[in-house]
């Protein structure tokens, strides 16, 4: 799998800059550097609010941390979710606040040996997003023996919002997306408020589910994300299964290249490589209609 990988780093910063990076000027790089620190400072709040409606920010994100997101969900879905899928020939997966889509790329290269074809709906409320998702798309060609039958995407979907009350497009919704198998939202949980409106209206979403549709819910080891997802998995038995809610760390399979840790993440405050990503986990499956 690292192999297909191996040039990520490099494919990522001509897709966002339009240049190598070996060509790119002292100027550039600095400004970057800023860029890079701007975006990790918004985490360290325990819930974060990150400017990703700058398009400066969302290409930090893809040097700092698109690589590394892909592989908790390659985990999740090799190991957790595979056996609950054998069998099935066509697959529909649904990505709830998909920003970039590394958790896309994770899951199809996990599913890959599966011998299916593969309908994505990618959703999110940024539409920016879409031109950063395209390195998902180019990476997904790479994979061997991707069958890949349709990959849509759809902005200005408010994960936090109530679809019947909130979305024009709710008709749509409930007979195009919600009829997926599959369902993911990774790292957005730990932004949503703890308000009384946004938890009612994610237990609705999970409620619009079909029968024995998977939702996986994947967010860093933030306090707010396990309160959130012992929250859900308490009140959702009567219609949902718990299969498993549990924690990981997933390892960078590959190495940044020297001239990435040369000229960018030279190990300054701030700008260390991350190499490692401890996450949690939910997966409910709907269990009736």
């Amino acid at each position: 799998m690292a192999i297909i990988f191996e040039t990520m780093y490099d494919e990522i910063f001509e897709k966002a800059y339009g240049c190598n990076i070996s060509e790119a000027s002292p100027a550039s790089l600095a400004e970057i550097q800023k860029n890079i620190l701007e975006l990790r400072n918004s985490y360290k709040s325990n819930r974060p609010e990150t400017p990703y409606e700058k398009n400066d920010i969302r290409n930090a994100y893809l040097l700092c941390y698109f690589p590394n997101y892909i592989f908790p969900i390659y985990e999740i879905t090799k190991n957790i979710l595979l056996p609950q899928i054998s069998g099935i020939s066509n697959l529909k997966l649904t990505f709830f606040a998909v920003g970039a889509g590394p958790e896309v790329l994770g899951c199809v290269t996990a599913l890959s040996k599966q011998r299916c074809k593969i309908h994505i709906e990618m959703l999110d409320l940024e539409e920016s997003w879409v031109n950063q998702r395209a390195i998902t798309t180019q990476f997904m060609k790479k994979i061997p023996d991707m069958q890949l039958f349709r990959a849509s995407h759809t902005s200005g979907c408010d994960v936090t919002n109530d679809c019947q009350l909130a979305c024009k497009g709710f008709n749509r919704c409930k007979t195009n997306i919600f009829n997926s198998q599959l369902f993911f939202m990774q790292n957005c949980l730990n932004h949503i408020s703890s308000s009384e409106y946004n938890y009612v209206a994610f237990i609705k979403k999970l409620r619009l589910m079909k029968k024995d549709a998977i939702f996986t819910i994947v967010d860093l080891e933030y306090n707010l994300s396990k309160q959130h997802m012992e929250r859900l998995k308490a009140a959702s038995t009567d219609f949902l299964d718990v299969i498993a809610l549990g924690e990981g760390i997933a390892k960078l399979p590959f190495k940044m290249p020297d001239m990435f840790v040369q000229k960018l993440f030279t190990s300054e405050t701030g700008l260390i490589p991350k190499t490692t990503t401890r996450y949690c986990y939910l997966i409910l499956k709907k269990r009736v209609d």
